[in-house]
């Protein structure tokens, strides 16, 4: 298992970075006056995702110590799109920078205008990123938070919702993704300068391509992560008389299964309680009256 403790940090390190960059983006589209609908649709987006990586860096904080071997998982998993996050953001910053370079004051001047408004699919994609960002990343904030099912019942269903909501937005937009490259690559360039449009063009839907699948993996990640850390909580039970009694999961649990947790419990007289996970084979051998 890695390191719960230097796994923290880096992801808390590297929430820090993207959430510098993701501001840093959001305040100079706000420069802008008069920006296309586009662009205050893009910084809505951002804006939120700047939420979770707040969330991420400040939440996470003397937490790794209390975390599960799936719950490091999921945070590992979740420093990949963390990092293309924080790279993306800059990228779209220098962008915009060149796209104002004649802007003054916050007020466009008629080269810029006619350069933004020329710029909405790029835009488009870039939202898609950061949407999408925002909803795994949010998912994994969410299993890194979470502690029994037993103690957490109602959130580990609405973490369910969200999990199901997320993966079917990024399986779609990757749809999108893969038949655009589709078309690139069933397209026939009659000439260099064609082609060089074309290989441009699939290089930017690779890498929206591989952004998109990062945060697909962190999704189904949290799903794993949710399942293996959410087990049962086992408090107050008594156990008395003759009595035979398991806390715990009963038949074949797989290695890495849910750890649950056991507060006070007590057995007196002639009761035996086991607590823990049994085989079939030894529950049976344990029922029985005479064992």
């Amino acid at each position: 298992m890695a390191d719960p403790l230097g796994v923290t940090a880096s992801v808390i390190a590297v929430a820090g970075l993207a959430y510098s960059s993701s501001k840093a983006l959001y305040e100079i589209i706000s420069t802008i006056r008069d920006a296309p609908q586009v662009f205050q649709n893009l910084n809505q987006s951002i804006a939120a995702l700047s939420q979770i990586l707040n969330a991420l860096k400040t939440n996470l904080d003397g937490r790794g110590a209390r975390l599960s071997e799936s719950q490091i998982a999921c945070l590992q998993e979740a420093k990949p799109t963390l990092e293309g996050c924080d790279l993306a953001c800059k990228d779209f910053k220098t962008m915009m920078e060149g796209l104002t370079a004649h802007s003054q004051d916050g007020r466009r001047s008629f080269r810029d205008g006619i350069k933004l408004n020329f710029q909405n699919k790029r835009i488009a994609d870039f939202r898609m990123r950061v949407v999408d960002w925002k909803e795994s990343l949010a998912l994994a904030l969410d299993v890194a938070l979470l502690t029994s099912m037993s103690a957490n019942t109602e959130a580990f269903k609405a973490l369910e919702v969200k999990m199901a909501a997320a993966e079917v937005q990024i399986t779609t937009d990757l749809k999108v993704v893969n038949t655009r490259l589709e078309k690139l690559l069933a397209s026939e360039p009659e000439s260099e300068e064609d082609l060089q449009i074309m290989t441009q063009k699939r290089g930017v839907e690779e890498q929206q391509k591989t952004a998109l699948m990062q945060c697909l993996s962190l999704c189904q990640a949290a799903a794993d992560g949710a399942t293996q850390t959410t087990g049962h909580s086992f408090r107050n039970n008594k156990a008395f008389g003759e009595a035979r009694a398991t806390y715990g999961n009963i038949g074949d649990v797989p290695a890495g299964s849910a750890m649950n947790s056991y507060d006070s419990n007590s057995a007196s007289d002639k009761a035996r309680v086991v607590y823990g996970n049994m085989d079939g084979a030894s529950f049976r051998e344990y029922m029985k009256k005479d064992s």
